[in-house]
Parts: C-alpha cells; structure tokens; sequence
C-alpha cells in the first residue's frame, strides 16, 4: 500500500486522500442529510411560532396574523437648549418607535421647521439605514423597516435667526396600519433670546 505523509498527519494511505467512488456517495450522503435536516429544523420552527401557513406581512418576518401590518408608531420631540439664542445652535432630536406588533415599513419622519430656524444638518443613526432630504424648511426622513420595539432617531440641527417663540411639529407614518394614531404628532415650543 502506498503512504504519504501530511504536516501532523502521519503516514496516511493513498486512498483516503482521493475521492474514489465510495467518498463520493458518502459526501452526496451527508449533504443530502445535513438539507433535510436543515429543513427539518426549519419546519418546526415556523410550527413553534405559529407562523406556519400564514402569509408573512409585507415580506418581514415579525408578523401577527390577519389581512394587513399593524404597528403602533410612538414619537418623541425633545428640543435643546430651551431658551435658544440668535446665532446658536437649537438641536431638535426627533425619535419614533415601533411598539408593534407587526414590523413597521417605510417609517416617514416629516418636520417642518417653524420661520425663524435655519437648517444647518441632520444626524442619522447607522443602523436602521435610513435617509433623509431637507426642501425649504421641511425635513422628510425614511427607514425602511422598523422591528418590534426598534426605534430610529434624527437629530435635526438648526440656527435661530430672530427671537421669538418657536413652535415645532414633527409627525411619523409608516405603510403599517397604525392602531394609535394620536402618538404620532408631537410639538415642542422653544423660547429664542436675542
């Protein structure tokens, strides 16, 4: 029988180290096994959440049943500093979450900043990927999905160009049915000093 010698291997015969016709029905074999396992595992699974033979809401996998998505949005505006001065910066940090219980697609975040604020940036966080576009004084900002309790945040920098008080309201949508709309709207009123 002819050897040959592997690092750390030891003298190993020849045919252990080709595929001849047996190591091949074994590695059909195995593969073979290890797909209906893997489906086997999946199958179980989809039972244990209850999701077998329900349609999956809009393509994500956190779904409650029934015809359509539904996802409770909650936002929050919080503003800082209040009082703001001339020539400063305001910074308007603008959250929403996703109570569920469905996942949540295309989240809308608009804002529409009050006369008297100029919009210098907007932050957004990295994870979930979102995106967001100014026109005038309006901010829109869109992520794609939203899980279970997930939220996602802007934080919209501004300047203030004249004192007065400032109203601003932002609202949050998604193609999700919304069960608590009233949640969804939030103002907040800024003193500006000169």
């Amino acid at each position: 029988m002819n050897y040959s010698r592997g690092p750390d291997e030891g003298d190993i015969p020849r045919r252990h180290l080709r595929f001849g016709s047996i190591s091949k029905r074994w590695l059909v074999l195995a593969t073979a096994g290890f797909l209906l396992g893997n489906a086997i595992v999946i199958t179980l699974l989809s039972g244990v959440s209850g999701a077998r033979g329900k349609q999956s809401c809009v393509g994500f996998s956190g779904y409650s049943g029934g015809s359509e998505c539904v996802s409770d949005l909650n936002l929050t505006n919080l503003d800082a500093p209040d009082p703001a001065t001339v020539g400063g910066h305001l910074f308007y940090l603008i959250e929403v979450q996703n109570k569920g219980p469905d996942d949540a697609s295309n989240v809308q975040i608009d804002d529409h900043l009050p006369v008297g604020l100029q919009i210098d940036w907007i932050m957004l966080p990295e994870s979930p990927y979102g995106f967001c576009s100014i026109q005038g004084r309006a901010v829109f900002c869109t992520f794609y999905s939203l899980s279970q309790y997930e939220k996602a945040a802007i934080t919209i920098v501004t300047r203030p160009i004249i004192p007065g008080v400032v109203k601003n309201t932002a609202t949050t949508s998604s193609s999700s049915r919304d069960p608590n709309p009233r949640n969804n709207k939030r103002t907040q009123q800024t003193t500006i000093n000169g």
